[in-house]
């Protein structure tokens, strides 16, 4: 697709796997995208989109809510709401959770295998509300300068206090969460109140999280792309500008966190991470590297 046919980006959420994408624009038009074949522009004003898996979208039109399966070439009332949605998270574990908030202030959340739905007011949204939801369907958001957990119960707990906003927020597991700010990202404890610990420090003003594993990207100061692991507070750089290359100004990182994209004004390249994701993958990826150590990143290096 020619990006000139499409206004300004306004969001794009991406599938767990990274096979399609959805592209929402400036005007609420919205496509389904992938490597094969031609974009499909959604039906209705569009104000948000997520992916609960592979197959299924959720889509924030109209009127509301609706799950498009593309296997089955369903479409499926979720919720019906007449303001527009801000945000929408979801997540396929425990038979499948989705929760949404609206731009009237409404905080909405189902079960999907159950049908459970619940409803929380926090108050009229200017801008987008951060979102993220954990396996057993804790809902977590960050509104009033504080990081707050919406649990299965019906429960609202005050995780943390920040400082400054927070931009974005994604789950490492059950419990711990990363709040993207502007001063950088901060690993919260679910089940601890206390106030927002300090961040791994970014080097330039974004950063995109990856939905799951712990990862983020970001553009550097001079113009490369770094990720960084805030669980071990460990940075690595995958790009630094060539002479006579642009900058980077645009970085994204897949949901799963196994690829990073980098952006110019006139080039695009997308990298892979070669990255274990189990004890036996590791030791597999170990064997295969270097026999150097270093007990960190910049520390002196030693011989196995």
């Amino acid at each position: 697709m020619q990006l000139g046919l499409l206004d300004a980006i306004h969001s794009v959420a991406s599938a767990p796997g990274g096979d399609e994408a959805v592209i929402i624009d400036s005007t609420r038009r919205a496509y389904r995208v992938a490597g094969l074949g031609q974009p499909q522009l959604l039906d209705g004003d569009i104000s948000a989109a997520t992916f609960i898996d592979d197959r299924r979208l959720v889509v924030a039109g109209t009127g509301g809510l609706r799950i498009e399966d593309t296997q089955q070439h369903t479409k499926l009332a979720l919720y019906a709401h007449d303001a527009a949605a801000k945000t929408i998270a979801a997540t396929t574990a425990d038979g499948g959770w989705v929760a949404a908030a609206f731009e009237d202030g409404v905080l909405w959340r189902k079960h999907l295998s159950t049908n459970a739905a619940g409803e929380l007011q926090v108050g009229p949204l200017t801008g987008g509300l951060p979102l993220a939801i954990t396996d057993d369907g804790t809902t977590l958001f960050a509104i009033g300068g504080e990081l707050r957990a919406w649990r299965p119960d019906g429960k609202v707990d005050v995780i943390a206090k920040p400082i400054t906003p927070l931009l974005a927020l994604a789950t490492v597991d059950q419990t711990h969460v990363l709040a993207l700010a502007e001063a950088g990202v901060h690993l919260v404890e679910l089940d601890h109140a206390a106030s927002l610990p300090s961040p791994t420090v970014l080097l330039a003003k974004s950063a995109a999280l990856a939905r799951s594993g712990g990862l983020l990207a970001a553009p550097t100061v001079t113009g490369g792309v770094e990720v960084i692991d805030p669980l071990v507070d460990w940075r690595w750089a995958l790009a630094t500008p060539q002479k006579g290359q642009a900058p980077f100004s645009v970085v994204d990182i897949a949901p799963d966190g196994s690829r990073v994209l980098g952006g110019s004004a006139t080039e695009v390249f997308v990298w892979t991470l070669d990255l274990p994701a189990d004890t036996d993958a590791t030791k597999a990826w170990l064997a295969n590297q270097t026999n150097a150590t270093a007990d960190n990143p910049s520390g002196p290096l030693g011989w196995n």
